[in-house]
């Protein structure tokens, strides 16, 4: 047999809530004193709030009402943006991460290449990474650098380990 779920009204939770919000009782004396359970009347007091915390997102005053404004616009031209990069783009994002570098490089001029590379998902530093290292300014280092490593194993006639040569 089974029991049937009791229904509460609206005004009954308004007011097991008030008996802890307003007049100081504790959840578990609240509850027990009406006969409902703890979690029941916890859920009730976090869902009322919530409904409280909605009803102060209204616009209490022009000037907040501006300030939404305009960051809704800011939003609204930012998300353009992204859509007329994407569009320009052509699926860079399923290409190799070169191509889309290569794409923020010729872009840069029209957009901020922080947005660029939000939307191409690239890190800005991997972006500015590959621009140093496609100026030839890191390559050219590194190159030396082998070729110093190739020196002195031909020299030591390869006893040198890895952690000597680092030191060079």
């Amino acid at each position: 047999m089974k029991s049937e779920r009791r229904r509460y009204t609206k005004e009954f939770k308004e007011e097991a809530v008030k008996l802890v919000t307003e007049q100081g009782y504790r959840i578990s004396e609240a509850a027990r004193n009406l006969g409902i359970n703890e979690n029941m009347l916890s859920r009730w007091k976090q869902e009322q709030r919530d409904q409280d915390e909605i009803g102060s997102t209204r616009f209490d005053s022009p000037q907040s009402m501006a300030t939404e404004i305009k960051r809704l616009e800011k939003e609204n031209k930012r998300l353009k943006m992204e859509r007329e990069i994407l569009k320009k783009s052509g699926g860079l994002l399923c290409e190799r991460i070169e191509l889309r570098h290569q794409f923020i490089l010729s872009a840069k001029k029209e957009y901020p290449i922080s947005v660029l590379c939000d939307v191409l998902c690239v890190s800005r530093s991997g972006y500015y990474y590959w621009q140093k290292q496609a100026s030839g300014s890191c390559r050219n280092t590194h190159e030396k650098r082998i070729q110093l490593v190739k020196l002195i194993h031909r020299l030591t006639k390869g006893s040198y380990g890895t952690r000597r040569m680092s030191r060079h």
